[in-house]
């Protein structure tokens, strides 16, 4: 019986410290399959930054977007080497880094809308970034869900809210990601619950009327 509830604990993720090559560690089998494709030396650094956040708690304060979350919902898509995180201010982030000596830590200039500026830790190799307006990071938050990695749970932007910010950006390929987020959001039945937040975001004013109806539009 010991035997059977180890296994048991294993596959749910328990008994284990952060291990980003623990497969039984996932909620997202596509995720781990582009996690492991990394380099060994990227999935030590990542992992290293992974523990810190959850050893200074702050997981629920934290929201991973990126190559990341796209893997975590869509298809698989590889991913780049840093993993990127959004929150409401990186104060916080660069004093808790500072006071356990981790440099450096490089300041970022703002990135793409709605994505701003941030800091970069290079142990980690690691973002951590604002929005460019910052009444909208809250309902990033509200609508983010969590999901295993490693064996460790995180709050992941959910697949509406990814698409969103997706199509806010322009790129050809975040406008590619959206494409194969339209798949999720499709396959869960999501696509009402898209629609009423890409309405919730413009009427905040958060998207403008143009993106918006972008966004809109391939939701039939």
């Amino acid at each position: 019986m010991r035997t059977n509830l180890h296994e048991q604990r294993i596959l749910a993720g328990i008994d284990l410290p952060l291990n980003l090559l623990n497969e039984y560690g996932y909620d997202s089998p596509g995720l781990y399959l582009e996690i492991v494709a990394l380099s060994d030396t990227q999935v030590k650094r990542t992992q290293k930054g992974l523990t810190w956040v959850l050893g200074h708690g702050l997981q629920d304060k934290l929201v991973i977007v990126g190559g990341t979350a796209v893997a975590f919902h869509a298809a698989p898509r590889p991913l780049t080497p840093d993993l990127d995180f959004v929150c409401q201010n990186t104060a916080e982030v660069a004093s808790l880094l500072a006071a356990d000596g981790i440099a450096p830590v490089t300041q970022l200039n703002p990135q793409h809308p709605p994505v701003g500026a941030g800091i970069h830790a290079e142990p980690f190799d690691t973002d951590f970034m604002t929005l460019t307006d910052p009444r909208l990071f809250p309902l990033v938050l509200s609508t983010s869900v969590p999901g295993r990695l490693g064996g460790g749970t995180f709050r992941f932007v959910s697949a509406p809210m990814l698409y969103a910010m997706k199509n806010m950006t322009g790129r050809e390929k975040d406008l590619a990601d959206a494409v194969k987020l339209l798949a999720t959001l499709k396959g869960q039945n999501l696509v009402p619950q898209t629609r009423e937040l890409l309405k919730t975001m413009r009427k905040q004013r958060v998207m403008s009327k143009e993106q918006y109806d972008d966004a809109s539009s391939f939701l039939f």
